[in-house]
């Protein structure tokens, strides 16, 4: 399934740079090399004389203009080489280079703002009408000190056909914004535009703190990909950002494999989704996101999905951060339908504010869950809760107020669990905890406050305490359960229903009360169980205890 993946991501790209190349029927027959001399309003000049079609060659040095690209030209430096064409801007308030038509590549050379501390206006902008197949190429520039390094204002006539911009092996730095993508919202009847960033490197676009949302790349649109760069350094006032995606669907970020990677590293927060739906994110190291500024053992943001977020992937990618005295956290809120799946981690999940259907499933190296605000029908299954952060145990899954309701369930599913508790459930109802390990510090699962239709089934349960502590709770089923011999309890018991069938407590001391129960309203249902000296304190009215200390029990399971 992920090669598929892959191989229709390609096909798609593929596809679009090659009706991306065909030559518009006003390119002139009879193209020629222009060549430019450094100056101020030299490329200008040189554009005037062109046709559609021609070369203009920068010679080495500096330039200063600003340049209305209106025509079909390819603009290059004659050595092919970034560092020997500087190009800054005559008026700071206007683009150094603004592309108005289709078939234009610009590459080769610097483009540069003329002061560090007043942030001149754009580096490239292309604000192009869709009207037919076309390209923008964007390849090898180095872009800085700018508001925003390249700006694609992209118009959708819903006449014809999707641009394509391609941003190949750029270099955009020390920009307040590296890449800005706007995207009409509704496509026309061809779909969306379509924007390449490929093998580019994007960082430290942390420049002029007057502004505020320091970002590498920000996209608002659709069919925009992310392919082999590397994103990091923007660390700033807790406000920067790799990657965020507003209002934007379809969009895809990812590597090929072995070496190359997406990197987005080095962020306050890596990668941020607002309203963005089916984003697809595969092979990518999104690492050591921390917010400066933040005291030491507060969150890091290695991820954060925002309200209206549904229906993302996020596949076979490396999360965590070095940063010991730090949680990272990968934060939903609001935000439903999204997948992860085989992924190493080392930090917090949190799900907030009724952000339901999520599945997770291989991701490694969790320190713990967090469920609240009636975030409902999550599921986990063949992932690792360490529950074990900053030298100590902490509660590996909290579950707060997650009512479930009808059929649906929380799913805990073949998981390896450990922590001080494993899990926590306060006002939890309909939770499903199966084919799981659970080997803890003090509780292997505590139920509490009105919590209800929760099912343990055929997990494995060692702890240095007691399995369970069950406080004013209802219809706690633990069928076909297997609890480890050294455990100080099996079951602690206030108050409310429980029912047990099918499980297996080995090895107990004769001396240790195993169930301790200290209301005589309980209800007790149990049947089919195995228990080897098992003693019992102040058991509910309806629970006969036969005295044996080792014999196999068989009740009415309509109790």
């Amino acid at each position: 399934m992920k090669t598929l993946k892959i191989f229709m991501v390609l096909t798609l790209i593929s596809s679009l740079l090659t009706v991306g190349i065909i030559v518009s029927e006003n390119v002139s027959a009879s193209a020629v090399e222009i060549p430019v001399s450094p100056g101020s309003g030299t490329i200008t000049a040189a554009l005037v004389a062109a046709q559609n079609g021609d070369s203009l060659i920068l010679s080495s040095g500096d330039y200063y203009d600003n340049v209305d690209v209106n025509k079909r030209v390819t603009i290059v430096s004659e050595t092919e080489n970034p560092d020997d064409v500087k190009v800054f801007p005559s008026d700071t308030n206007l683009p150094v280079f603004d592309i108005n038509i289709d078939s234009v590549e610009l590459s080769h050379m610097t483009i540069q703002g003329t002061s560090e501390v007043t942030p001149s206006e754009y580096g490239v902008r292309s604000d192009v009408t869709a009207r037919e197949h076309y390209d923008v190429l964007l390849e090898d520039l180095k872009i800085s000190l700018f508001k925003i390094g390249i700006k694609i204002c992209r118009t959708n006539t819903g006449l014809s056909y999707p641009t394509t911009h391609d941003i190949l092996e750029c270099t955009i730095y020390h920009n307040n914004k590296g890449v800005y993508i706007e995207a009409d919202p509704e496509p026309g009847p061809t779909g969306s535009t379509c924007t390449v960033i490929d093998d580019c490197n994007i960082f430290e676009n942390t420049y002029y703190n007057s502004f505020s949302n320091y970002y590498g790349v920000e996209i608002h649109g659709d069919l925009n990909y992310i392919r082999n760069s590397d994103i990091y350094g923007h660390q700033q006032s807790q406000d920067g950002i790799g990657v965020i995606l507003i209002n934007a669907d379809h969009n895809c970020i990812y590597g090929l494999g072995e070496d190359e990677y997406t990197d987005i590293t080095y962020n306050d927060v890596g990668l941020y989704f607002d309203n963005s739906k089916f984003n697809y994110i595969e092979q990518c190291n999104i690492q050591n996101n921390v917010a400066t500024g933040y005291d030491q053992n507060l969150d890091v943001n290695l991820i954060y999905i925002d309200s209206g977020s549904n229906s993302n992937e996020i596949t076979d990618c490396t999360i965590t951060t070095n940063h010991e005295d730090d949680i990272s956290r990968i934060i939903f809120e609001d935000s439903d339908s999204n997948t992860l799946n085989s992924i190493t981690f080392d930090g917090y999940i949190s799900l907030n504010d009724d952000s339901d259907l999520n599945s997770f499933t291989n991701v490694d190296d969790i320190i713990g869950i967090s469920m609240n605000g009636h975030s409902d029908a999550n599921s986990f299954s063949y992932c690792t809760v360490t529950g074990y952060y900053n030298g100590g145990y902490i509660t590996a899954i909290f579950i707060l107020s997650c009512d479930n309701i009808g059929d649906s369930k929380i799913i805990f599913d073949h998981c390896d669990i450990e922590g001080n508790y494993g899990f926590y459930i306060y006002d939890g109802s309909g939770i499903s905890i199966t084919n799981c390990d659970l080997d803890t510090e003090l509780y292997a699962v505590f139920i509490t406050y009105n919590s209800a239709n929760i099912l343990v089934q055929y997990c494995d349960i060692a702890c240095a305490d007691t399995g369970f502590q069950i406080e004013n709770s209802y219809n706690v089923m633990i069928y076909d359960d297997t609890f480890a011999s050294g455990m100080v309890g099996f079951i602690a018991f206030y108050n409310g229903q429980i029912k047990i069938k099918n499980s297996v407590f080995y090895d107990i001391d004769e001396n240790v009360d195993m169930f301790a129960f200290s209301d005589t309203s309980n209800t007790f249902r149990w049947y089919n169980l195995y228990l080897d000296g098992v003693g019992v304190t102040d058991p509910a009215d309806d629970f006969d205890w036969y005295g044996s200390s080792y014999v196999t029990f068989t009740e009415d399971p309509n109790l």
